[in-house]
């Protein structure tokens, strides 16, 4: 039988793996280099650049207009009406369910934002020839500073990509996770990170990129960009 010590000595080694730091590529990774990221479960930046203006406003009017769009409620009620349009609503629009593209099984006609798909590939290059799969779903995200997620993790892997303003990411691995105690109310998730739980902060820019394997805690807030957006896809 394993001694209480030494399996405790083992699990303070691997959060300490977990603990070494999130690396940074200058440019995106090849299919094997993603394949020993996927493998290693570690967060990675990729720094690859943005082509398209998305810092301006008139952007998502012009491909949008007039359209209205699915808009989500914040937990402290700043915004109450589920539905808007682009060019009023456009500081709380946000999706789970693949807004942009997605693959969810006997969903009827396409995507809410489907008028998009011109200017945002479905899938992550790098990605795909990897894994050889496509991505479940594409999400654009656009929101303001006050937009802050819950400490939460998703059983999928994510990949952001910064279109406009920046991201900052508190993230806590999944065996620093194991320390962090269910909410009170089970259908309302908290903000706040553990003390006695390690975590890394990191900061995604414009055209910047983050590979979050699964099962990361996470929580996500925003800085608008110049023109008073921050947008991100994932």
């Amino acid at each position: 039988m394993i001694e209480e010590s030494l399996l405790e000595s083992h699990l303070e080694n691997l959060t300490d793996d977990y603990h070494d730091g999130v690396a940074t590529l200058d440019q995106p990774p090849s299919a094997i280099e993603a394949l020993r990221m996927i493998n290693r479960s570690q967060p990675v930046i990729i720094k690859a650049g943005t082509v398209k203006n998305w810092n301006s406003k008139s952007t998502y009017i012009e491909i949008m207009g007039q359209k209205p769009v699915s808009i989500a409620v914040t937990d402290d009620g700043l915004c109450a009406n589920p539905h808007g349009r682009v060019d009023d609503e456009i500081h709380y629009l946000q999706s789970q369910d693949g807004n942009i593209y997605r693959s969810t099984p006997g969903a009827r006609g396409p995507p809410e934002l489907a008028d998009f798909q011109p200017f945002i590939e479905r899938d992550t290059v790098w990605m795909k020839e990897a894994t050889g799969y496509s991505a479940e779903a594409v999400n654009l995200w656009i929101g303001a500073s006050r937009s802050t997620t819950s400490l939460h993790h998703d059983p999928y892997e994510n990949i952001y990509h910064v279109l406009s303003g920046s991201k900052t990411f508190t993230l806590v691995s999944p065996i620093d996770g194991l320390r962090i105690e269910p909410p009170d109310v089970p259908w309302v998730e908290g903000t706040d990170i553990p003390a006695h739980a390690r975590h890394t902060i990191v900061t995604l820019n414009e055209g910047d990129s983050l590979y979050l394997p699964a099962n990361w805690w996470h929580r996500v807030e925003q800085q608008e960009g110049e023109g008073g957006l921050a947008v991100a896809v994932n």
